[in-house]
């Protein structure tokens, strides 16, 4: 898998807590229901900025409807990279 050596920048970092869960957590369920690696590692990745940028100790729940807005979100910014 390419991946940039910075691929997500964050200007708006609270605190890194949770990041690295989020990111295992997010990897494991996309790839658990048949997505790609590259596209799973790219949406966890996206998932542990959303992580990094929020207050407090709360981290984004994975649920179906946050992971199907997380997949849409990168599939749109990818779409657009290529135009």
């Amino acid at each position: 898998v390419k991946l940039n050596k910075n691929p997500i920048k964050s200007n708006n970092v609270k605190k890194t807590t949770g990041a690295g869960d989020t990111l295992t957590g997010t990897l494991c369920t996309l790839l658990l229901k048949g997505h790609q690696f590259e596209e799973a590692i790219k949406i966890g990745i996206i998932a542990s900025k959303m992580t990094v940028e929020s207050y407090g100790n709360n981290t984004p729940v994975a649920s179906e409807l946050s992971m199907k807005t997380l997949i849409e979100e990168y599939r749109k910014s990818r779409a657009s990279q290529l135009v």
